[in-house]
């Protein structure tokens, strides 16, 4: 099947306004895109207002009937996420959906955010997780979308201690994967005014074995080369989560071995990943 087959079947979401963080590149690009080729309202939150203006204006090319707002929104700086929020609250607070899609990989090693958190721990999870209680505090009847990992079904140990930059940048990016995993199930279990997915876009790039030592790294890229798919197809996913016929608490990953890559399909969340200890 072809993602443009795929697509055919997927209903138009009639101008329903969904809010997109990371919006402007890779996933959350395509995402973009997939939404309004469907109708969608799409509000774009993005740390560039330069970049996200370009953007914008190169999606109207392709869909000069788009409804297209943009919103400020750096997830590492909390003075950022506040006002995102207030913005939110006054403009766009008619939302049906919020997708966290944005997220880093391999930021310099040791840089830290403003509030001295390493990068990749602040950006995936403290300043997402400060953004969704300012939303659930305010809004109700909501769908939130949270952006998971394969390689957060790792092993995390009970003692890890998520604020320390002593882990490998792939580590880090391990942690903060499976603290998004324990807020999605923790938003779940706890909070009955919402609905809660979690998804996984499978594997898209090679730069996933940055962060190891020789010959694992050329191994892993070998094996990438082999086991991933297109960025298109792995924000199929997150489109899927947004549809009417997904519910709150599924558990939503490509198809295809080792959920590395294939059209989207809903699983049973494992309960080895309730790490509800990582919720801190």
């Amino acid at each position: 099947m072809s993602i443009n087959k795929y697509l055919s079947h997927i209903p138009s979401f009639n101008n329903k306004k969904i809010l997109v963080t990371g919006a402007t590149a890779g996933i959350g690009l395509s995402l973009t895109k997939q939404l309004l080729n469907k109708d969608a309202h799409v509000v774009m939150l993005i740390r560039n207002i330069e970049k996200g203006e370009k953007v914008k204006e190169e999606l109207l090319e392709q869909y000069p009937n788009a409804l297209i707002d943009i919103v400020k929104y750096d997830q590492s700086d909390y003075e950022s996420i506040d006002q995102a929020f207030i913005e939110i609250k006054e403009k766009h607070n008619d939302f049906y959906a919020f997708v966290a899609n944005a997220g880093i990989l391999y930021p310099p090693k040791g840089k830290r955010s403003k509030q001295n958190n390493p990068l990749t721990i602040e950006t995936n999870y403290l300043g997402l997780r400060r953004m969704m209680d300012y939303l659930l505090s305010s809004f109700k009847n909501k769908r939130y979308v949270l952006e998971g990992s394969v390689v957060a079904g790792t092993k995390i140990k009970k003692d890890t201690d998520i604020y320390s930059d002593k882990y490998s940048l792939f580590k880090q990016y391990n942690i903060s994967k499976a603290c998004v995993e324990a807020l999605f199930y923790h938003y779940y279990i706890v909070n009955k005014d919402n609905e809660f997915l979690l998804t996984e876009p499978g594997i898209t790039s090679s730069d996933i074995f940055r962060g190891f030592k020789q010959p694992i790294k050329s191994l892993g890229k070998a094996f990438v080369k082999i086991f991933s798919h297109s960025v298109n197809k792995a924000s199929l996913t997150l489109l899927k989560a947004l549809l009417e016929d997904s519910q709150n608490g599924d558990y939503i990953v490509p198809r295809g071995i080792f959920t590395f890559m294939g059209y989207p399909k809903k699983k049973s969340f494992p309960n080895k990943r309730k790490r509800d200890f990582l919720y801190k």
